[in-house]
């Protein structure tokens, strides 16, 4: 998000979200000119997805037209879910971001494990998340197989 967007509100907030629920890309490349990183980039696009779900809870009579499909489908489909993640890498993709630097981006921020107090214990263990970080990889995997499959 560009610094001028954090400070909209009111009507102009409505506009903005709208406007990049209806096509991403352009506010996309806007950022990237002005050197906004691929990580930046996802970050973005999931607090718009929040501020959207937000946005039309709030009023059920709400609606935005002509969603962008790539967007539609990575606000509609959960996290977890192989749709969610070709609609953002798609995203992505048309924004000028590479498979390359979508998968990197993905790597540097993947946590292989986490520390965690527990009460019942003194000092600090280390809790194994290698099963679930192998799991999102398959999916992250896939859904990048599938978004850049055209250019094999």
């Amino acid at each position: 998000m560009s610094d001028s967007d954090e400070k909209l509100s009111g009507k102009e907030r409505s506009d903005f979200l709208r406007r990049v629920a209806k096509n991403p890309i352009p506010t996309l490349r806007s950022n990237i000119a002005k050197g906004k990183t691929c990580g930046e980039s996802i970050d973005f696009l999931r607090q718009i997805r929040a501020e959207l779900g937000t946005f039309l809870t709030q009023d059920p009579a709400r609606k935005i037209s002509a969603v962008h499909p790539a967007f539609k489908q990575f606000y509609v489909h959960g996290d977890g879910e192989v749709k969610h993640h070709i609609g953002l890498f798609s995203i992505l993709k048309d924004a000028g971001f590479s498979r390359n630097e979508i998968e990197s981006t993905l790597m540097d921020n993947m946590p292989l494990g986490t520390k965690s107090t527990d009460p019942q214990k003194s000092g600090t263990k280390y809790v194994d998340r290698s099963g679930a970080v192998r799991e999102y990889l398959a999916l992250t995997q896939s859904a990048l197989d599938k978004v850049f499959a055209a250019e094999h």
